[in-house]
């Protein structure tokens, strides 16, 4: 099974910000369900199988524009979109890959974006295996794939 990579800049509505505050900036928590959230939705993506890998997950397969490789040491360095929440002003960014057979990655974005984010920047994922990355947005309110993107295979 092959990876899919997501990366994400959203800001996150105030009411869930310190949810995403304890997620990011807690390092004793690096799962959804070690938040003990009473939220219905926040509870139901914790039980989703590699929910724990967004946004925590190593970036693995990206397209090359999305990290630097670090030859050394045989990894991605983060350089975009590091996992980070600004307390000032509610952005939300994180990259990463996971390998999604139980479709965790949507299930991320009807759970846990569609409740939480008040506005996306920039939503992007990318199958190892394709040649372009779906972009998405708010379409009536939910997240919609809006255009996808070519990538340059080198």
């Amino acid at each position: 099974m092959m990876f899919t990579s997501i990366r994400a800049k959203m800001f996150v509505k105030d009411e869930y910000q310190p949810l995403i505050d304890r997620l990011m900036n807690n390092s004793e928590i690096m799962q959804w369900s070690q938040l003990h959230s009473t939220l219905p939705f926040v509870q139901q993506y914790a039980k989703v199988p590699r929910s724990g890998h967004i946004p925590f997950g190593a970036l693995t397969y990206a397209p090359s524009e999305w990290g630097v490789y670090d030859k050394t040491h045989g990894f991605n360095v983060h350089v975009m979109y590091e996992p980070s929440f600004e307390r000032l002003t509610g952005l939300w960014t994180f990259q990463c890959s996971l390998r999604d057979k139980a479709n965790t990655i949507d299930q991320f974005m009807d759970l846990i974006v569609n409740n939480i984010v008040d506005q996306i920047i920039h939503l992007e994922t990318k199958y190892e295996g394709d040649n372009y990355s779906n972009i998405y947005n708010f379409v009536n309110n939910s997240v919609r794939i809006t255009h996808h993107k070519a990538i340059d295979q080198l």
